[in-house]
């Protein structure tokens, strides 16, 4: 996790303005398909923690492929957001070692703030990630995902302040550089500036507020006060740079004088 992608949006956060025109082009969404009576019936086994009727029915589906082990309910919620969300480890456990995709689980653990969760399944990643590969919370149908694609496990877990969850990132390696400039004319920069301008803005309101997390000041400055006090400064600059944001930034400034 060394070589974690900057990534820096809010939590699934869509927002639309007058004005605003997008050159990407839109996409229609890939709703969840109807789910067959044994599908349901493995969902609502992994909802009320069934661990044994569980294990039976993906041992059968590893057998007959009679259902699908990654299927979503009509929420998009699949058996290890189910399992996330009820904050039963076992089974988090159980469908992970039975082959069940993780997908944006780890961020779902993240969100949910589960610790054991998250450690879990880190280790996992760790083990079926080959270098050059996207990690597993990438790998995603981006319209219907519960996370907008700039996100990633130490952003979201700086924009929980969860202290517990950024040590056990960083102390995997995983980093947040230091957002680009304002003005910054990078080829980066100028692409996602004319693919989706207000997406690029909200980009850099929300890099700044995991920079901002008080939690991993802590953890990452070997100075946190002197760190805090010249983050304030450039929120300030950037209350007025991007006048649009102004009360963001302010509010996060506000944050780091305290």
């Amino acid at each position: 996790m060394a070589d974690e992608k900057k990534h820096l949006d809010g939590v699934g956060l869509q927002i639309e303005g007058p004005g605003i025109s997008f050159k990407r082009p839109v996409e229609m969404p890939n709703l969840p398909k109807s789910l067959s009576l044994e599908e349901k019936k493995y969902l609502l086994a992994v909802e009320r923690g069934d661990a044994a009727n569980v294990r039976r029915i993906l041992q059968r589906a590893h057998r007959r492929h009679n259902i699908d082990m990654n299927c979503a309910d009509s929420l998009g919620r699949g058996a290890l957001v189910l399992a996330i969300e009820g904050e039963n480890l076992e089974m988090v456990e159980l469908l992970v070692v039975m082959g069940v995709e993780t997908r944006d689980a780890l961020l779902h653990a993240i969100n949910s703030e589960f610790v054991e969760a998250v450690e879990l399944l880190l280790e996992h990643e760790e083990i079926i990630h080959k270098d050059g590969e996207q990690y597993s919370w990438e790998r995603v149908d981006w319209n219907t995902a519960s996370f907008t694609p700039d996100i990633t496990p130490l952003i979201l877990a700086a924009h929980k302040n969860n202290y517990e969850i950024l040590k056990i990132l960083l102390d995997r390696g995983a980093t947040l550089p230091m957002p680009h400039d304002v003005r910054c004319s990078c080829d980066h920069c100028i692409r996602e500036s004319e693919e989706d301008p207000l997406r690029h803005s909200l980009s850099r309101v929300n890099e700044y507020r995991a920079l901002a997390s008080p939690s991993l000041i802590a953890l990452s400055s070997n100075d946190p006060i002197l760190t805090a006090f010249k983050l304030s400064w450039e929120l300030r600059n950037l209350a007025f740079a991007e006048q649009e944001f102004k009360l963001q930034y302010m509010e996060l400034r506000r944050q780091c004088q305290q």
